[in-house]
């Protein structure tokens, strides 16, 4: 059943049913309560092992992680508060926007990770640069960003059924931009999986890892593609096990397995007073070399590659790339 919150009919007693608030349901405070505890611990998990791998590119992670933390206790407030203002409640606006947000941030991760990946292995992979790859993907993940805030503050701000219906078509719209990112870059991470088969090391799990990422992060917006195209009062946004099956379930995965196959523990190089390369384990970022096209020294003093990169003069031998970084690892 719908119902629109806006237009609330009298109770006897002034009690007014669940189904006829913002929630359209008595929500679960040991789901959120869950929730909270897992994404709050996962928060921490990957904040140590982003210091201690020296991963940088995965702090969005800890990021997107205390964005569901906060999301999840807006949520507990709110229900505290929904009899009080069961068609305007702003501590509900509030849970909204963070949840719906937070994904955005585990997105840019697994974006920066395929850079990191294709320089480990070397660009002639890659029919895209590695620093092309990160600013084209993470651009349009603060593009989803943008229009999902903006669509989102204006939900939380307004009780206006044409201006709800705006930022319900916004947000539309912003969760479309991630969807047909994340398929783009699906495809580009697939030929390049293609392309490396015959590279060995173990950035094939990083990279098979990647790639459920980002399966998850294509099921969970289209899950909420699905719930919008409605409208807010729809069966879906009204039943509390989608939200948690599809959204939160799904999020969490992802950070569980981000963490279980950490990148910053595999994508790794021997430091240059090991090996004389001169990028090492937490050393000069390797992209930049594998980039220009150089090789700064390696320790089998080998300068030249196998002929495979495409800028010719100054290639590299990239197996054994992937070679020593998975023994570093």
């Amino acid at each position: 059943m719908s119902y629109d919150p806006a237009s609330l009919p009298p109770f006897p007693g002034g009690a007014i049913p669940w189904e006829y608030t913002q929630f359209g349901y008595n929500p679960s405070l040991a789901l959120a309560g869950a929730a909270i505890a897992l994404f709050g611990a996962l928060a921490l998990v990957h904040a140590y092992l982003a210091r201690t791998c020296n991963a940088s590119f995965m702090y969005p992670v800890v990021v997107g992680c205390l964005l569901e933390v906060i999301g999840f206790g807006l949520r507990i407030a709110a229900k505290d508060t929904e009899m009080d203002n069961p068609d305007n409640n702003p501590l509900f606006a509030s849970m909204f926007a963070f949840i719906i947000i937070a994904p955005i941030f585990f997105a840019a991760s697994v974006y920066m990770l395929l850079s990191r990946i294709v320089a480990f292995i070397g660009p002639s992979y890659s029919p895209v640069r590695p620093s092309l790859i990160a600013s084209t993907f993470v651009t349009c993940d603060v593009a989803a960003f943008a229009v999902q805030v903006a669509f989102a503050i204006l939900v939380m701000t307004t009780r206006n059924p044409d201006l709800l219906e705006i930022g319900r078509k916004g947000l539309i719209a912003g969760l479309f931009i991630q969807v047909v990112s994340v398929l783009v870059f699906l495809a580009l991470s697939g030929l390049v999986f293609v392309r490396a088969r015959e590279v060995k090391g173990a950035w094939k799990l990083v990279m098979w890892n990647q790639l459920v990422l980002s399966g998850l992060i294509l099921a969970r917006n289209a899950f909420r593609v699905a719930e919008f195209w409605e409208g807010f009062y729809n069966h879906i946004s009204r039943t509390e096990w989608y939200l948690y099956v599809f959204d939160a379930g799904l999020m969490l995965l992802l950070v569980l397995a981000f963490a279980a196959v950490h990148p910053g523990a595999i994508l790794t190089l021997p430091s240059a007073s090991e090996s004389g390369e001169g990028a090492g384990a937490g050393g000069k970022d390797k992209e930049l070399e594998l980039e220009n096209g150089h090789e700064t020294g390696n320790g089998n003093g080998n300068g030249n590659g196998n002929g495979r990169d495409k800028d010719g003069g100054n290639n590299m031998e990239e197996a054994p790339l992937a070679k020593q970084g998975a023994e570093a690892a």
